[in-house]
C-alpha cells in the first residue's frame, strides 16, 4: 500500500491592500497588465470575505463568478478548502456564504454591479 500524504502546514497570509493576487503577482506586473483595486459593498460578511477569501486570491476572483444562491457559493467554498487549503473557520463559513449570497446572488448582482465603484487605482 501506498503511503498517505504528507500533510504540510499552511499557512495563510493577510490580504494585500491592491487586488493584485498572486498570479497578477507572478506574472502580471511583469507584463505590463493594467492595476485595479477592487471594493466590495458594505455589509455583514464583507470583512470575513475579505480576511478569508482575498488571503489567497485577488478580489475580481470573486466578482468573476456566476451569480449563485447559498448552495453555489457553498460549493465554491467547499472547493477553496478541499482543493486549494482555504483555512476558514466553520462560524466564517456561514458569514462568507451569506455575504456572497446577499451581493452576488441572482436575486442581488444586478444592484450590487450597479452600485459597485471600484476603489482608486494605485499610482
Amino acid at each position: 500500500a501506498a503511503p498517505p500524504p504528507v500533510q504540510l502546514p499552511l499557512r495563510q497570509v493577510a490580504p494585500s491592500v491592491l487586488d493584485d493576487g498572486p498570479v497578477y503577482a507572478a506574472a502580471g506586473a511583469e507584463a505590463g497588465w493594467p492595476r485595479r483595486a477592487v471594493a466590495l459593498p458594505e455589509g455583514a460578511g464583507r470583512e470575513a470575505v475579505l480576511g478569508h477569501c482575498a488571503a489567497c486570491h485577488g478580489l475580481t476572483y470573486v466578482l468573476a463568478q456566476p451569480p449563485l444562491e447559498a448552495a453555489g457559493w457553498t460549493a465554491v467554498v467547499a472547493k477553496m478548502q478541499r482543493v486549494h487549503g482555504a483555512l476558514l473557520p466553520e462560524a466564517a463559513q456561514a458569514e462568507v456564504v451569506a455575504y456572497l449570497r446577499d451581493h452576488f446572488g441572482p436575486a442581488s448582482i444586478a444592484a450590487t454591479w450597479s452600485a459597485l465603484e471600484p476603489a482608486p487605482a494605485p499610482p
